[in-house]
């Protein structure tokens, strides 16, 4: 007897003789790992979705140790007709700056209403409201617009460059105790002072974007998805599980399985102490639908034996595991292996993603295993075998058309191979999030007409104390200024030099001429000085200058862009830079675009050899499963063409890859090996056992487990399906390319597989019996 037929008998015996000892061992561990729940946090910090030794988060939080680590909160306001240099409005616009200042953690508001352009009188320099308190009569109204739009440091900052759409500009400073607490707290407020704004000023429309709305709107997405998604995934799976098993009694243990299966999951989450993300969350509804094909399985063989063998169900569950026991656990491993090489990903939520599904898979196996045998010799269902397709005729044409199929279907899969570089790697943060969301549409109202959509940030060291005053380093710095704004999708430059050339300006009497750098360190430094203590109380220049003013800051807005072509624009700086400047001056690129293109980058090499490592392991397991090498070799075809034809057709449909589609191949793996294992299994089966040919085998496995295949994809699309309608762009494109592959392995499953065993089996001599995959 072979071994695993022996395994499959012993544990079978194990189960007859105590299926209550099983049941309740099973649920006890279960309620052992359900007692984590409590324990599970989420959060919507963006910055979760990088480690702490991520490249592109340790150049964020050391421009932060220069320049602060204020959140910000930017209220965009909207004249529906007419300009916003009228005296109700910019009244209006004084109260809500004010109200700004007062939200909860704020520490500070800017906006056209406190805005401070300098003045001189002789040497004595002051910092005067560009918008002083009114009324203004119509003239000084249209003079005042005019000074504002001729400002650099307020067009397509504070002021859009029709003068009807302004920013108010919040800063939070977080305790940090509980972060989601607090931003939602922020948030929370933001909105209702939003609603009051415009319920009080008919005709001003808000908008809101900013790293706290950011963080939001993750949360958002993750509730919409909770609220929408999931319980359509669930009803669509319960449908299709009640139709295909024919009977209330086995979907409701299918139910049992899979729900227990994901609890389990997500309370070790919960022991472990992790932190969902937007990402993460996506775990549960993938762990729903891949529990499905192993209880399908067992439940499809025990039913089919039972009714056509008249056997007792302690015989019929003997012989449903020694057929199934080998596709459960080579699915099973494959899977673990694919989803545990998520830990070479450079993200987090990611990591946490692959263990906690390869978690839920684990339990998945044990439980069907335990609790499913256990509840079949306890209850003893009457069910009847699984729906049925007319596959037979499936079984025919293959054989009947083998060789046009495999030439066809080489053909296929060699031509959207060579699609795949028409994949283009970028993600855009702010199509992250669904258009139905108010995020997405304020941040492109405000990228329209204000001050960009994305931003990219240097913190640029002088070297020393007081250094950002040398003219060299000045001079550089205004190079380096223009070649920014010369190049493309570059809407706005802001550094610390427009204020110098306004403030020499301003200190030459006004003289247009004048606009331009200080000739020495000493009156640069002297500029800078005089004006920051003529800046009223609770005012600085903190957001252009560090304390020491020894590093300064470039800000960039950026029109709508990819995070790769964001990532493009920052080497093309670095490498103006290293031409350009001097070492000690030279620095990267950061703010959230970046970050996540680089992180989206060391994502995809990371899973390239991930996968590499992965495929590598399936094969040796597929090889020394069938103890077979012609199988063997077979099986590798199925098992990754569609992925390739999978991604083939994306470029041709969709062409632009980013940091989800990095792992989808991981994901897949274990759903495409599940088709081929239970194929090839009773392939193997029909050739050894029963001495069939090679088409009379294939015949017997169309028959024995083609309908099975077809109900699994069916509930794997269903699922994954679900996931693709997400508010959020990542698990979109995750769910929409996974149920891309999925129904290309069973196609490949039914129609290349098939048509390749019978050519390269074909007057093979029989597998050894060591070779046989099951009883």
């Amino acid at each position: 007897m072979p071994r695993l037929d022996l395994i499959a008998d012993t544990w079978s015996r194990w189960l007859i003789a105590a299926p209550w000892a099983w049941a309740s061992l099973a649920l006890m561990l279960a309620l052992g790992a359900v007692s984590g729940l409590p324990g599970l946090r989420f959060t919507t910090d963006y910055q979760a979705y990088f480690s702490d030794e991520n490249p592109a988060l340790q150049a964020q939080r050391a421009l932060e140790r220069h320049f602060g680590s204020r959140h910000t909160v930017v209220l965009a306001v909207s004249a529906d007709q007419g300009s916003l240099f009228e005296n109700p409005r910019l009244d209006a616009l004084r109260k809500l700056t004010d109200d700004m200042g007062l939200m909860p953690y704020a520490t500070g508001a800017s906006s056209l209403t406190n805005f401070h352009t300098p003045r001189a009188d002789g040497d004595d320099l002051s910092a005067e409201a560009l918008v002083p308190d009114g009324p203004f009569s119509a003239e000084a109204l249209v003079a005042l617009q005019r000074e504002a739009l001729a400002e650099p440091r307020v067009l397509h900052g504070l002021l859009g460059a029709s003068g009807e759409v302004t920013a108010v500009v919040g800063y939070f400073d977080l305790p940090g105790e509980d972060g989601d607490r607090e931003t939602a707290e922020v948030n929370a407020a933001i909105d209702a002072l939003a609603l009051r704004f415009e319920a009080d000023n008919p005709g001003l429309t808000t908008y809101q974007i900013g790293s706290l709305p950011f963080n939001q709107a993750m949360a958002d997405a993750a509730s919409f998805d909770l609220r929408n998604r999931y319980p359509l995934a669930m009803a669509l799976m319960i449908l299709l599980l009640w139709w295909s098993l024919r009977g209330v009694n086995p979907m409701f243990i299918t139910l049992g399985v899979i729900g227990l299966s994901t609890l389990t999951a997500l309370g070790i989450a919960g022991h472990l102490g992790l932190r969902l993300t937007t990402a993460s969350m996506a775990a549960p509804l993938i762990i729903l639908t891949l529990s499905v094909s192993d209880c399908v399985h067992v439940l499809s063989s025990y039913f089919k034996t039972r009714q056509e063998a008249d056997l007792s169900p302690a015989e019929a569950l003997r012989r449903a595991l020694r057929i199934n026991l080998l596709g459960l656990s080579l699915t099973t491993l494959t899977t673990v292996v694919g989803f545990v090489s998520f830990n070479l990903n450079d993200s987090p939520p990611f990591r946490d993603l692959g263990n906690l599904v390869a978690i839920g898979v684990t339990a998945a196996l044990f439980y069907c295993l335990t609790l499913l045998p256990a509840w079949l010799l306890i209850t003893q269902p009457a069910g009847r075998p699984l729906r049925t397709l007319q596959l037979s005729r499936v079984a025919d044409f293959v054989i009947r058309r083998q060789r046009p199929i495999r030439r066809v279907g080489i053909v296929i899969v060699l031509a959207l191979t060579a699609a795949i570089p028409l994949n283009r790697f970028g993600d855009d943060y702010v199509k992250f999030f669904s258009p139905v969301l108010d995020f997405r549409q304020d941040t492109e109202f405000v990228g329209q007409h204000l001050m960009g959509v994305q931003f990219l940030e240097y913190a640029v060291p002088s070297g020393a104390d007081g250094g950002i005053s040398e003219p060299d380093y000045l001079h550089h710095l205004q190079a380096f200024a223009e070649w920014l704004r010369a190049q493309p999708g570059v809407r706005k430059v802001s550094t610390v030099n427009e204020l110098l050339m306004r403030l020499n300006q301003v200190m030459h009497g006004d003289d247009p001429s004048m606009y331009r750098l200080p000739a020495q360190r000493d009156m640069a430094a002297q500029y800078l000085l005089l004006f920051e203590l003529a800046l009223p109380s609770g005012s600085d220049l903190s957001h252009l200058v560090n304390f020491n003013k020894s590093v300064s800051r470039v800000t960039l807005g950026l029109n709508e862009m990819t995070n790769e072509d964001v990532r493009q624009l920052d080497n093309r700086a670095q490498a103006w830079m290293a031409a350009n400047w001097p070492a000690e001056m030279q620095t990267t690129g950061t703010g959230v675009p970046v970050m996540f293109a680089r992180i989206a980058q060391r994502n995809f090499k990371a899973m390239l050899w991930g996968n590499l490592i992965t495929f590598t392991l399936v094969a040796l397991i597929f090889v020394l499963a069938f103890r077979h090498w012609r199988i063997g070799a077979i099986s590798l075809i199925p098992n990754f063409a569609p992925m390739l034809m999978g991604f083939g057709l994306w470029g041709l449909l969709v062409g632009q890859v980013g940091m989800s589609l990095a792992v989808v191949v991981s994901l897949t793996l274990g759903i495409v090996v599940d088709d081929s294992i239970h194929f090839l299994a009773r392939y193997m089966q029909g050739r050894r056992d029963r001495g069939l040919e090679p088409d009379h085998a294939v015949r017997h496995a169309f028959g024995d487990v083609g309908s099975a295949l077809w109900i699994t994809t069916a509930t794997l699309a269903a699922g994954f399906a679900c996931l693709s309608a997400s508010s959020f762009l990542l698990s979109a494109h995750l769910g929409m390319l996974t149920v891309l592959i999925i129904v290309l392995a069973l196609i490949a499953d039914f129609l290349l597989l098939p048509a390749l065993l019978l050519w390269f089996d074909r007057g093979a001599p029989d597998p050894p019996a060591g070779a046989r995959p099951s009883g």
